[in-house]
């Protein structure tokens, strides 16, 4: 890594923390924590759901498991492979969830911090954007696979939060 990568993705670190910094400060953010009757049985089954997940995508990444693509003609193969991942470990989570009678809001879906958390990862992004140095990129337009590529990753992002931030960080703190 050059000194110049290193100092654009310091730059990018640093400006993704300023932002959160100070958009975090209102008071939209702020909500009741979740409390859980028996916290001791959630860690232990978000411990056990992580396991899961992680056995599962070893054995997806080792060639055990292979998903069928839908369209093999668009060159995102391993990009819609990984959404694909993604949907696959939501279901133990969500399953979970509707065993356990858990609210949506126990995963950091409650409709208090929706609207927050969608203005924070969109001046997120735009910053992202502005930082790579993309702007002009969109500007000009994105292509079909690109637009795919977009709701990929949006959707990477949103399995990934839920399941991480979500469920693991709130049951295992």
């Amino acid at each position: 890594m050059t000194t110049v990568q290193l100092l654009a993705l310091l730059s990018e670190w640093l400006g993704v923390i300023a932002v959160t910094m100070i958009l975090t400060l209102s008071p939209r953010f702020k909500s009741e924590p979740v409390g859980f009757v028996y916290p001791r049985r959630e860690m232990i089954i978000s411990i056990l759901l992580a396991g899961l997940i992680l056995i599962l995508a070893f054995s997806f990444y080792s060639g055990a498991i292979s998903p069928a693509v839908a369209n093999p003609s668009i060159p995102l193969d391993t990009l819609y492979q990984r959404v694909f991942l993604a949907g696959i470990s939501m279901l133990p989570f969500l399953l979970a969830l509707a065993i356990r009678r858990q609210p949506p809001r126990s995963v950091g879906w409650g409709r208090q911090l929706l609207l927050p958390a969608l203005q924070l990862g969109l001046a997120l992004a735009i910053l992202t954007i502005f930082l790579r140095g993309k702007i002009y990129g969109i500007l000009n337009g994105i292509t079909s696979n690109e637009a795919y590529s977009l709701l990929a990753c949006l959707g990477l992002c949103i399995a990934e939060e839920s399941i991480f931030r979500g469920y693991l960080q709130l049951r295992i703190s």
